[in-house]
């Protein structure tokens, strides 16, 4: 049982790792945009409404990746909990449940 947690545990952490490193690189990617795109600007309105564009996708997206990592979190701690309850649990151990 313990194996399987300690499995379970490290293919989890290794799954938010990768999420977190595609996140990262998806966010630095959009700060390149972002910065190329406001160099460009030839007047400060266009400058005002690209960074009023830029800040409400970043929110939004932040907000996506919030529910993403913590969806992944949720079925992480499900997936490293499972051995653990299926052992305490008689009906999934084999053992017989009592009857009250």
């Amino acid at each position: 049982m313990l194996k399987t947690i300690f499995e379970n545990t490290a293919a989890v952490g290794i799954e938010l790792s990768l999420k977190g490193i595609a996140t990262f690189w998806a966010n630095a990617e959009a700060d390149v945009s972002h910065l190329q795109a406001l160099v460009g600007a030839k007047l400060p309105s266009q400058f005002i409404a690209l960074q009023s564009t830029f800040l409400r996708k970043r929110v939004e997206l932040f907000v996506e990746q919030a529910k993403h990592f913590q969806a992944l979190g949720t079925r992480g701690v499900a997936d490293v909990n499972k051995p653990a309850k299926n052992a305490l649990d008689p009906e999934k151990a084999g053992g017989v449940a009592e009857t009250p």
